[in-house]
Formats: structure tokens, C-alpha cells, sequence
């Protein structure tokens, strides 16, 4: 009897194990804060049409790397013609690298702002006597992923009148192709 009861116990206890065992992991969707990102404070303004992300539907962001050079784009939600773009070259990693490249000259580091309706669009960029920077805070060569932050001050077409300042500027998890 008793050795019956102790056999009992054991096949019950595998069985335990075994059904117990089988539970399906559950995998918690992706926090808000690992979906790409990108924002940025246009003239002293932020609003929420220059806080993108991939989750929410609005606005369009991106990158691209190609050797030493890496790309970042953003659209802002409110239209498809008014976008921030990052162009660096001599790309090497985290660290900060200037947008102040003299205009015209190829290749070149420089941001830019778009502006407008598409058969208006006006566009600013950055230049030696309207810098900015960029400095990537994580590469995660992986996953081709890169955050950071930026901030840059653009003229008009180069010449003027106009001029832009882009300030507390940011992208996260952002992909690059």
C-alpha cells in the first residue's frame, strides 16, 4: 500500500511538471519607448507634429547609412512637405559631429529644413556661419539602430532672408537601411 501511495505521488508529481511546463511564454508588446522615434522644437514651438513615432501612424521617419555616411529624415505629421534632415558624413560612431559645412561643397555634413506646400517648398540649411550639431548617444550596430539629439540654426536657400532654429531635437530606435 504504501509503496503504491509513494508511486502515486511520483506520476502525479510528473504529470504536474510536465502540464505545468508547457505554459505558453508571454511575450509583452514593445514599450513606447522602443518604438523609433523623433522630435524636435521648430522656431520655439513644439507641438505634436514634430513628435514622431512609428507607432502612432503620423508623420514619416527614417534613416540610411551607406560606409561613412548615415541620413536621418523625419516628416512632420501635419504635412508631407515640411521635413528635418540629418546628413553626415565621416560617420564613425557615437560621438558629436558638426552640421556646418560650407554650402556647395560635396561631400558634406549639414542639416536641413523644409517648408511649405509641395510646388513652394522653401528650404533652409545649415552652413559655416549657421552651424549645428548632432550627437549620437547610442549605435547599436546589431540592430542598426542610432539615437540621439541635434539642434542647428539654417538659413534661407543659403543666402537668405529667412533663417530657422531647430533646438531639442531628438530621435530613438531609429532604424537605418
Amino acid at each position: 500500500m504504501h509503496k503504491r501511495l509513494l508511486t502515486y505521488s511520483v506520476l502525479l508529481s510528473l504529470v504536474w511538471l510536465i502540464v505545468g511546463g508547457c505554459k505558453k511564454a508571454i511575450t509583452p508588446a514593445p514599450s513606447p519607448a522602443t518604438y523609433p522615434s523623433f522630435a524636435a522644437t521648430v522656431n520655439g514651438i513644439r507641438d505634436s507634429n514634430w513628435v514622431v513615432t512609428t507607432s502612432g501612424g503620423k508623420g514619416n521617419i527614417g534613416g540610411y547609412t551607406d560606409v561613412t555616411f548615415v541620413n536621418i529624415d523625419a516628416s512632420s505629421a501635419n504635412s508631407t512637405s515640411d521635413n528635418i534632415s540629418l546628413c553626415i558624413y565621416y560617420f564613425t560612431g557615437v560621438g558629436t559631429y558638426p552640421l556646418n559645412s560650407p554650402p556647395l561643397q560635396a561631400p558634406y555634413s549639414s542639416g536641413v529644413f523644409n517648408t511649405g506646400v509641395s510646388s513652394s517648398v522653401v528650404e533652409y540649411v545649415t552652413n559655416t556661419n549657421h552651424p549645428g550639431s548632432v550627437t549620437f548617444t547610442k549605435v547599436d550596430i546589431l540592430h542598426n539602430l542610432v539615437s540621439g539629439t541635434f539642434s542647428f540654426t539654417a538659413i534661407q536657400n543659403n543666402t537668405g532672408p529667412g533663417i530657422v532654429n531647430i533646438t531639442n531635437g531628438s530621435f530613438s530606435n531609429l532604424p537605418l537601411h
